[in-house]
């Protein structure tokens, strides 16, 4: 090793001394970030994820290094004001590009204003910098960079700014909308791998091995390194891969390689475990459904699917001529993860109205969403089936929170654009629970809080079989909360038809929403932590006042459920969210049960909000559909060990807004199979398979695939895939 020098003035006329440096600086500082990514994870030393981390990081800084310096070369025989046209003409236009990612421009004057000009102030901060940066090291045509022919203290000053960015710019990747905004994170990742590439330059080293043999070896180790990966790396679903992708340097050069050797443009490729079988063919690829039967691997995942046979149709369930011996209710809160629930054993008190009114029902302490989004598990739990058993109409959702139904055409607005697009099963031919519950002649009902969504709304089917449906989002902006949800669920009940068993289904949205504070409710702090608590414990008073008046229908038995759609991860004190991963905190909910047939009980046997639809069924003698996926909760707990077996599915993914109209691709496809202690989550996009233990809080990022078996949920997740042709299935 020797540092680095200007010996003569034509040093930096030779390509191989003159760029060398920039590119050396490039491999070392992505092949270090990436190793120490992994190395420092707290999540167990892979050696397999380790080295191939390395090897990937210093042939994608290489790689970088070298376009870099082809520029820099063509530049340096340029005159010399070009490299100030060429360099911040291309950060300009890199952060122009990332500025519209963000849709920046398209929420200028929108509820997001704000929001768009901190975006723009930044990408423009941003492209001047880094434009002016490499612009002070661009090699002039003869002598050293301008950076490097400053003064020694000058260059340090210079280095501990970029160091002080780099870490920022680290932070903010952790700790901004986590999960969120794909081409944000990896503009941070990219913005501090770049300054400490250029901190590694200014210091001035680089490696020289003084002879041939010394040199060759050098050279040999390298190819050696950058070429190892690919071998380590190319079988899907091994647990390396799922190591190196949840870690952010780690996964930006393997990321970027699939992209660039998806040769089909399927959005998947073949090599280090992307798994398309077909590189070729962009009607194979991980993101496509299995067409059973037709002797072709279409989703790359082992071969052809064996046909279906299809149950009977629905219509030939008979009708019950008894009317229903109970009454039910089904409270849903949005977004409620149980830890934080003192009802659930959580220090602060949360929850006291659900601990006194549940206190002689039934609580399910393992009990998991069937969906990690709203759109998703609602769905889900109306008709009974895991969501990839459904079929799914692509949908748009607008700067303005309008929903409308692809194709766009003419549907937009003046200044309205589409900022996401999403699924729901408008076409699906299952029925509702409530149209059964009707049919049999009970009386329906809902009361829907959407939020400032459409998702919930009648028009989009989720009326369906009822026979009143309420929308809180039709109200008055001031009365879209959940008491007034509680006031027209009271309204119902005391209004409702006499005579008649009635089905009652009520959604409160308050955790979900942006956090507010509540009058009457103390918070422990000021964090958004502590805001969704009080969330929590606002929605729990307007519920506690609901059930007093649940207790008023003396006519019949009532049976009141109560679960949540899905939980909630908080990433930091600032930020909470959820469906963007399948953690403990977004999959688990509250589930409670309270009426004939639950004892007042702990049951620790695997359930989930897809059994609320038989159970229902079970409650009201309700004969149902074959094919259903849950299993009635007063089966569970009458004998929870006869369950400790179980498998239950839950499924998350998300609809790419770029892929269109009639586009089929995903930016997110999880299904993970539970069965305690374990639970076994694929990432089909990303060919990754995990195995955590759920009981097991601080192991819950511990990939145990290697040293646990998991052949019962490999085989569960094999046959629901193959059953379900794998991709959620779309229809127009």
């Amino acid at each position: 090793m020797s540092v680095a020098g200007f010996s003569s003035s034509n040093d930096w006329t030779r390509l191989a001394s003159k760029l060398g440096r920039g590119v050396t600086a490039a491999g070392v500082t992505a092949s270090v970030a990436a190793g120490a990514d992994i190395a420092l994870a707290g999540i167990g030393l892979s050696l397999r994820a380790f080295v191939s981390s390395i090897g990937l990081g210093l042939g994608f800084g290489l790689a970088i290094g070298a376009v870099w310096a082809g520029f820099a070369h063509l530049l340096a025989r340029a005159p010399r004001f070009a490299s100030w046209i060429v360099w911040p003409g291309l950060a300009l236009w890199a952060f122009a590009e990332l500025a519209i990612s963000l849709r920046a421009f398209a929420n200028l004057g929108t509820r997001y204003n704000a929001l768009a000009l901190g975006a723009l102030l930044a990408c423009a901060l941003a492209a001047i910098s880094t434009g002016l940066l490499l612009v002070l090291v661009q090699p002039p045509r003869t002598g050293p960079p301008p950076l490097m022919r400053a003064r020694a203290s000058l260059r340090w000053v210079v280095s501990l700014g970029l160091v002080a960015g780099a870490v920022v710019f680290a932070y903010l990747d952790r700790s901004q909308f986590p999960g969120q905004y794909a081409s944000f994170h990896m503009a941070l990742r990219g913005l501090t791998l770049f300054c400490i590439t250029i901190v590694v330059l200014l210091s001035g080293i680089v490696f020289t091995p003084q002879r041939r043999t010394a040199s060759t070896l050098a050279f040999a180790s390298i190819a050696l390194l950058v070429f190892l990966p690919f071998p380590l790396l190319q079988t899907p679903y091994q647990p390396a891969l799922a190591t190196m992708l949840s870690r952010p340097f780690a996964a930006l050069p393997l990321r970027t390689i699939r992209l660039l050797t998806d040769f089909d443009d399927d959005g998947v490729s073949s090599v280090l475990g992307g798994g398309d079988c077909e590189p070729f063919d962009a009607e194979v690829s991980p993101q496509k459904r299995e067409i059973a039967g037709n002797g072709k691997d279409d989703d790359c995942y082992g071969g052809d699917a064996n046909p279906v046979v299809a149950a009977a149709h629905q219509s030939e369930v008979p009708v019950p001529t008894e009317p229903s011996p109970q009454h039910v209710a089904l409270i849903t809160i949005d977004t409620v993860r149980p830890d934080l629930m003192s009802i659930y054993g959580y220090e602060r008190d949360t929850t006291p109205e659900l601990a006194r009114w549940f206190a002689d029902g039934t609580k399910f302490t393992l009990a998991y969403a069937a969906g990690g989004w709203t759109s998703i598990a609602v769905p889900a739990i109306l008709r009974g089936v895991n969501p990839r058993r459904l079929k799914w109409t692509r949908m748009y959702e607008t700067n303005r929170y309008r929903c409308l139904k692809a194709p766009l055409g003419d549907q937009l607005r003046d200044g309205e654009t589409p900022r996401a697009m999403f699924l729901l099963p408008l076409s699906d031919p299952h029925w509702s629970l409530a149209t059964y519950l009707r049919r049999r002649g009970m009386f329906t009902a809902a009361v829907v809080d959407g939020g400032f969504t459409e998702i919930l709304s009648k028009k989009w089917g989720t009326a369906e079989g009822f026979d009143t449906f309420v929308e809180i989002n039709l109200l008055a902006r001031q009365l879209r909360n959940d008491a007034h949800t509680a006031d027209k669920a009271i309204e119902i009940l005391r209004n409702r038809p006499r005579g008649k068993a009635f089905f009652l289904w009520v959604h409160f949205f308050g955790p979900h929403a942006r956090s507010t504070r509540h009058p009457g409710i103390p918070l422990a702090g000021d964090t958004e932590r502590d805001l969704y608590e009080g969330e929590i414990a606002y929605a729990d008073r307007q519920v506690g006042r609901l059930l007093r008046v649940i207790d008023e229908q003396t006519d019949r038995p009532v049976t009141v459920l109560l679960a949540s759609d899905h939980g909630e991860r908080i990433y930091n004190a600032r930020s909470r969210g959820h469906g963007r991963d399948h953690t403990e905190d977004n999959l688990r909910v509250p589930l409670l049960a309270k009426g004939p047939g639950f004892p007042a009980v702990e049951i620790d046997a695997v359930a989930g909000a897809i059994d609320l639809f038989p159970t229902i069924l079970d409650i009201t003698n309700t004969p149902g559909p074959p094919g259903l996926d849950g299993t009635s909760l007063r089966a569970i707990a009458a004998s929870a060990d006869e369950h400790r077996d179980r498998v239950l599915l839950v499924d998350t993914f998300i609809f790419d807004k770029n892929a269109g109209d009639t586009g089929t691709k995903f930016k997110l496809d999880l299904v993970s199979a539970v069965s305690d202690p374990y639970k076994l989550t694929m990432n089909r996009l990303d060919k990754t398979l995990g195995l955590y233990d759920v009981h097991d809080p601080a192991g819950a990022q511990r990939n145990l695939l290697d040293t646990r078996e998991a052949d019962p949920l490999q085989a569960a997740l094999r046959q629901y895939l193959d059953e379900t042709g794998g991709a959620p299935l779309l229809v127009d």
